[in-house]
């Protein structure tokens, strides 16, 4: 018996195979059990039998339910979102930052669009102010804003840079992020110089996953014999993601890794291939 349950929130499934998402499989000579409940939220998923809203039942005996169990109650934060008026073109810019990392929802998606779209109008003030006060944030909605701010102003790539090496950790791993989002060729030396320099090793060894190169490649594979099980994790995972055949094998020298999480993702690796046609 196989038992799924999500309570809320909007999910987007990925997994695009049969045996998923309230399957029973007859196997050995018997049936099985499998239940999945989605109990909130505006769903997705990628199977055409398996939508929001609806039930289905698929294989020997599963079973699969989408509904909306719960009343959805918004946030204090989201219904002033939702309620506020339209940002003004001539508005500060601090106004119009704070806007633009506004939750985006309901009614408040045209406000804090519209407040992004000021951003990238008023780039030659607004780059400037998000990278001297919101470049250091833990806020993932503010974030969101820098993201959207460098997508429609590609120019302020260029004044990140200097904040890689910036004394405030936050500001330079942040930095980091928004360059590597384009994977950002001018990134990597950046990254190998920071590597050499032992700082930020996490964040640049995720980075480098995004890059389909040997170089980025080069630069992982000293770091699968680390001793911190977290590194070589980090590194074997983003080898993982490199799409060449001399990453394939690069991790497979590595099945015998102590880490049950390094070894994991070697047989993830070879469960890959064996579907591949």
């Amino acid at each position: 018996v196989g038992i799924f349950v999500d309570k809320s929130g909007n999910d987007r499934y990925e997994r695009n195979y049969d045996n998923n998402y309230g399957w029973g499989a007859f196997s050995r000579g018997t049936g099985s059990i499998g239940l999945f409940l989605d109990l909130g939220g505006r769903d997705s998923y990628p199977l055409s039998v398996t939508e929001n809203d609806t039930t289905w039942v698929r294989g020997s005996y599963g079973v699969g339910r989408d509904l909306n169990f719960y009343d959805e109650v918004k946030s204090k934060q989201e219904e002033l979102a939702e309620s506020a008026e339209m940002p003004a073109e001539d508005a500060p810019i601090e106004d119009i930052f704070a806007i633009a990392s506004e939750w985006e929802v309901g009614s408040a998606v045209q406000r804090v669009r519209k407040a992004r779209s000021i951003m990238a109008e008023r780039s030659v003030e607004a780059i400037p102010y998000a990278l001297e006060h919101k470049l250091g944030t833990k806020s993932g909605l503010e974030y969101r804003a820098l993201e959207a701010l460098l997508r429609s102003a590609p120019q302020m790539a260029d004044q990140l840079y200097p904040y890689i090496h910036h004394a405030d950790s936050l500001k330079a791993k942040n930095a980091l992020s928004l360059l590597a989002t384009d994977a950002d060729s001018l990134l990597i030396p950046e990254i190998k110089q920071l590597l050499q320099e032992k700082k930020y090793i996490g964040s640049c060894l995720s980075i480098l996953g995004l890059y389909h190169t040997p170089e980025a490649l080069e630069l992982l594979r000293p770091w699968l014999d680390h001793d911190l099980e977290r590194y070589r994790y980090i590194a074997a995972r983003s080898i993982a993601k490199i799409d060449l055949p001399e990453a394939r094998q690069c991790l497979r020298q590595r099945r015998n890794d102590p880490s049950f999480l390094v070894k994991s993702i070697v047989r993830s690796l070879k469960e890959e291939e064996s579907l591949e046609p």
